[in-house]
């Protein structure tokens, strides 16, 4: 019996802090449908109520004519150079982007806007004249999932063990 209440007391522990460990930037990749152009997102959002509420970001765009790392301009309107209208609505649980997108700048005052096209992809369209259709690159699940899942199982294994003895 002290074995499950030690066991049990492990898992409460693992559940309760489990959503603190939770991280605030989020990393995700895009590509293009021929796969010349990739755009590595770091998107920097906290979670309060519901709304995903954006503090910062870059993009390391590799194979557009306007190659290199961009940084995420925060607020809404219009671009600086007229082009783009961007936001900083964000939200990873359904596209990351709305249909207006957020902006990227570069040091040299380059930028470019991403938005979601609403089926699943997105446009990417630089100031220097590429436009692209990109797609979601899944990323690999936290290896803290996985941990916590054998530490399930073993949990699982061990009450199957106490119960058929």
């Amino acid at each position: 019996m002290k074995k499950f209440s030690v066991a049990l007391l492990a898992l409460a522990t693992a559940i309760a802090i489990s959503p603190a460990a939770k991280a605030d930037t989020y990393d995700f990749t895009m590509v293009t449908v021929t796969g010349n152009v990739t755009a590595d997102f770091s998107i920097d959002a906290t979670l309060s109520g519901g709304v995903y509420t954006v503090s910062g970001g870059t993009v390391d765009l590799t194979g557009a004519p306007e190659s290199g790392v961009f940084n995420l301009t925060l607020g809404s309107g219009i671009s600086p150079s007229g082009l783009f209208a961007h936001d900083s609505w964000f939200d990873p649980t359904t596209t990351y982007f709305d249909t207006t997108g957020p902006l990227f700048t570069d040091v040299a005052g380059d930028e470019f806007n991403v938005w979601s096209n609403g089926d699943g992809s997105w446009s990417l369209w630089e100031e220097a004249g590429g436009s692209y259709v990109m797609e979601d690159l899944a990323t690999p699940e936290p290896s803290s999932l996985l941990l916590l899942g054998t530490g399930l199982l073993g949990l699982a294994g061990m009450l199957r063990r106490k119960l058929h003895a």
